[in-house]
């Protein structure tokens, strides 16, 4: 693709107008996605309909992601100066009013929460008085707190959405372009701050908390990761769509590069979490951290996508976009970015569906689970008495010591117990129905992108003090 040094002007082409095929196709995705949601509900009703909710949390709290995470990338590069990306950034801009879609989504999850109509959260809202660990979180994991933070979070990114957005559109008819940019950049450094607390706090609430006996102080980077790497390959598509239907007709085959450039530093940023995180955990051979890769290796679907995240989010990208051509043909990056997408769902879907779908955790071994984590609490009580005792006699300190190696043996062997016990049995799987559903969120986010798109103009003014830089822009 030659170099372009002249600057389009024509209406057409500053102007998208949502139509056609893609809007025919976005329709029909999110007709199958209800058809799904439908499927789940009515046909999947055990453990209160658990199947419609954990792809219903997976979903959701997917797009919303790559919704809030693609404004956090215009925002970086405003602070940063980074004009490579000013033609492209009201594409990223309206992405984020995604979030006016999921907000709603996510309301339902608290209402059904309150309301008893799913048990997403049911190991901390349904704890027995003796589950000690669940006990000590009560502060935090309780169901006020849970409906405080979705509503306060989603209000602070739909303000951060529209804040980015409006101020964008203002700069068309702004009469200082330069103070303007300037005035931005407090912005950006706000949505930035924003960005950064709730995404890690709200990993913790929406999906780390399904597993409340578990952490990682890894996971709200991991999350960050994962969903960055969801946006960057739906920008991908976009962008190049909006190249097909003759938009856009300065972006170049170097704007792409650094797309795809992005990609490949995410995919190989997430595949270094990934590996602390499994790594570090499997090291450490605690029983109370090992419990969440158990679990999913116990299930044979569990096992076998774990490691197909693995080569589809981390060796796939890594060989593909290695080579500095691969990241200019688009057609190699538009099979990449379709590949990642669906990837990065199946991460999530691994974070989400065990513990919702696990029979066993719901129906008639809470107190087994109990059990297993007052041992634990009990061997670290253990532990924290021992150095009283160290001023003891030798034999008072060997006695110590020999109960706290017999309570960590029977800590192991009660999570392996209940590893074994607790998951023999699950309700998830991945068939039509999560696709559908997929597919169906797919649909409303292309159909919610586009439309926001249609409503203004996609390029920016050339009064921009970047747009020139970007026009020119040649890696």
């Amino acid at each position: 693709m030659a170099h372009h040094n002249t600057i389009s002007h024509d209406p057409q082409k500053e102007n998208f107008t949502f139509g056609g095929g893609l809007k025919k196709m976005s329709i029909i995705f999110i007709i199958l996605g209800i058809i799904g949601m439908v499927w789940a509900y009515f046909g999947h009703t055990e453990n209160h309909h658990s199947r419609f909710w954990s792809n219903f949390l997976l979903n959701t709290y997917y797009f919303n992601g790559i919704a809030i995470s693609a404004v956090f990338l215009v925002a970086a590069h405003s602070i940063g100066y980074g004009g490579w990306q000013t033609i492209l950034k009201r594409v990223f801009e309206s992405f984020g009013y995604f979030v006016f879609i999921t907000v709603i989504f996510f309301l339902i999850i608290v209402i059904g929460m309150w309301l008893d109509w799913h048990s997403l959260y049911h190991h901390w809202t349904h704890a027995p008085e003796t589950d000690t660990i669940v006990g000590d979180k009560k502060a935090f994991l309780n169901k006020n707190m849970f409906s405080f933070i979705v509503i306060f979070f989603s209000a602070l990114w739909m303000f951060g959405v529209v804040l980015m957005r409006r101020h964008s559109l203002n700069e068309d008819n702004a009469k200082d372009p330069i103070k303007h940019n300037q005035t931005a950049k407090y912005k950006s450094a706000a949505y930035i701050v924003i960005f950064g607390v709730t995404t890690s706090i709200f990993s913790w609430v929406a999906i780390m908390s399904l597993d409340p006996h578990w952490y990682s102080t890894l996971f709200g980077w991991y999350n960050f990761a994962s969903y960055m790497c969801a946006f960057l390959s739906f920008a991908i598509l976009i962008v190049t769509y909006l190249k097909y239907k003759g938009h856009l007709v300065n972006v170049t085959e170097s704007h792409l590069h650094n797309l795809s450039l992005f990609l490949f530093g995410f995919s190989v940023f997430y595949t270094y979490l990934w590996f602390s995180q499994f790594m570090l955990i499997w090291y450490g051979n605690i029983p109370e951290d090992t419990m969440y890769f158990v679990k999913r290796f116990n299930v044979p679907l569990f096992k076998v996508l774990f490691f197909v995240t693995f080569i589809i989010n981390f060796i796939f990208p890594f060989l593909f976009f290695l080579r500095r051509n691969a990241k200019r043909n688009f057609w190699i990056m538009n099979i990449a970015a379709v590949i990642l997408i669906f990837g990065h769902y199946l991460d999530f879907y691994l974070m989400v569906m065990p513990e919702p779908n696990a029979i066993s955790e719901h129906a008639s071994h809470d107190d087994h689970h109990a059990s297993l984590n007052n041992v634990l609490s009990a061997s670290a009580k253990i532990e924290n008495e021992k150095t009283v005792l160290d001023s003891a006699s030798n034999d008072a300190v060997k006695v110590s010591t020999d109960v706290v190696v017999d309570h960590k043996d029977h800590s192991h062997e009660a999570a392996s117990s209940h590893s074994k016990h607790g998951n023999s049995t699950t309700l998830a799987s991945f068939g039509i129905i999560e696709i559908f559903i997929f597919l169906g969120f797919i649909g409303l986010f292309i159909y919610t992108v586009m439309t926001v798109l249609s409503k203004n103009r996609i390029v920016p003014p050339t009064s921009n003090p970047f747009f020139k830089e970007s026009l020119n822009h040649n890696y």
